[in-house]
Formats: structure tokens, C-alpha cells, sequence
């Protein structure tokens, strides 16, 4: 195995791996986190969080991943069903709308999904986006 000399302040390791013709190849990552508050740049995370998900170590990567971590919160503190959360890093943007929490309920002609419960704070976590077993994008998600 080779060494590992890390002189970054960053989370970094490496693994090995097979390309697709059975070579052996050397993956190295470096993982940063930064800390994303409203209106305000960039920080560096206190906590650096380390290198754990099978992407972290992607054969390939076209591109930077970026997984977001947080809150939705009402606006004004005022309980919403729903409330639209946006990152932008340079030219790149996402938003994302987060609803409050739905159940399956017993209704006329089967089950059907509640309205959203109101929420003033709600927590981003891939885990509570929609998706659960079968769902390809989402399989550790809410509800399938």
C-alpha cells in the first residue's frame, strides 16, 4: 500500500479500484466542508466531515458534489406548509421546496397523501427527501 502524505487541512484518503478493463487504479479524495449561512459567503466548517459514501470515491466524476445540510425555517417564523430553499455557488444554483410532513391516510377508495403539516424549522436530510424502496434516485427516502 502506498503512503499517504496529507498536506492539506483537509479530510483526504485514498483507496484503490478496477477500471473497467481490470487495471488497478489509485483513488485519492479530498472533502471540505463549509458552513452556508443566509446572504453571507462561504465559511470553513469547524467540523470537517469525513470521507464515508461509496461517491466519494467515484471512478469518475464530471463534476464537484455538493450535499447541503440544514434547515428550511418559516418565514418571519410564522408555521408554513411549504417554503423554498436555494444554494448558489458561482453560476450553479439549485432550489429545492420543502414541505411539512405528509402521512398516508385511509380515505374513500384506498390511501392518499395528507396535506403538509405547518412547520416553522424543518431539517434537510436526503433521508427525509421523497423516494424509499424502488425509488432509483431516492432509495433511502419518504414516501413511496
Amino acid at each position: 500500500m502506498t503512503k499517504k502524505l496529507n498536506r492539506t487541512r483537509f479530510v483526504a484518503d485514498r483507496t484503490f479500484a478496477r477500471d473497467r478493463d481490470g487495471a488497478e487504479v489509485l483513488l485519492a479524495a479530498v472533502k471540505v466542508t463549509f458552513d452556508i449561512g443566509h446572504g453571507h459567503a462561504p465559511r470553513l466548517s469547524a467540523r470537517q466531515v469525513p470521507l464515508a459514501r461509496e461517491s466519494d470515491f467515484a471512478l469518475t466524476k464530471r463534476a464537484t458534489d455538493i450535499l447541503l445540510f440544514g434547515h428550511a425555517y418559516a418565514r418571519d417564523g410564522v408555521p408554513t406548509i411549504a417554503s423554498e430553499v436555494r444554494v448558489r455557488i458561482g453560476d450553479w444554483q439549485k432550489r429545492v421546496v420543502v414541505f411539512g410532513d405528509r402521512r398516508w391516510v385511509r380515505g374513500f377508495g384506498g390511501f392518499r397523501l395528507s396535506d403538509p403539516e405547518p412547520f416553522v424549522k424543518m431539517p434537510l436530510h436526503y433521508e427525509r427527501a421523497f423516494g424509499g424502496e424502488g425509488h432509483r434516485e431516492n432509495p433511502l427516502g419518504v414516501g413511496a
